[in-house]
């Protein structure tokens, strides 16, 4: 089922950006950040709480400005967002 409410912050990003998602059970989620070329250039689990979640994402200095999506997936929840990075 896809997530009702989330958002990321900034966007563009920079160094950083914040996922903010409501989730409807607690456990871990898979955190992606997929290239244009539909590379993964990062991913990390996470844990989740049913509810509201909030998490930061270090953006790695080797990343290329561009176009990226970020998506996160669990067993309950996923999502997918448009990401831009500025250098």
């Amino acid at each position: 089922a896809d997530v009702s409410t989330h958002m990321i912050y900034p966007n563009p990003a920079t160094h950083s950006v914040s996922l903010v998602w409501h989730a409807n059970s607690s456990g871990t989620a898979m955190l992606k950040l997929i290239d244009a070329t539909g590379k993964i250039v990062q991913s990390m689990r996470i844990d989740k709480v049913q509810g509201r979640n909030l998490h930061r994402l270090e953006l790695p200095a080797r990343l290329a400005a561009g176009r990226y999506l970020l998506r996160m997936e669990s067993e309950s929840d996923s999502f997918t967002e448009n990401l831009m990075i500025r250098r």
